[in-house]
């Protein structure tokens, strides 16, 4: 098998995942900047703000990215398996 096809699912995983982690990030800066319901300002004025921050958007982008590989994995298209080759030569 080749080297390129057996590192397909990897890079399929590897990429998937870091759209749903950059989602996560927008996801965050919006939380971060619109305050909706104060939790931004929460966040921002805790004794250490990077912890809390970081949890959120560490779980916030497995989320994604797992609703991000779920849904590109439901979009494949399907591979139909291939039919072997006839030998030439003589039909018994």
């Amino acid at each position: 098998m080749p080297n390129s096809i057996r590192n397909l699912p990897l890079r399929f995983l590897a990429l998937h995942s870091a759209i749903g982690f950059g989602l996560a990030a927008l996801f965050m800066a919006a939380l971060l900047l619109g305050d909706p319901g104060g939790i931004g300002t929460l966040l921002r004025q805790a004794s250490q703000p990077a912890g809390p921050i970081l949890l959120l958007w560490v779980f916030t982008g497995l989320t994604f990215a797992s609703a991000q590989f779920g849904a590109a994995v439901m979009l494949l298209q399907p591979v139909e398996p291939q039919r072997p080759r006839r030998r030439a030569g003589r039909r018994r």
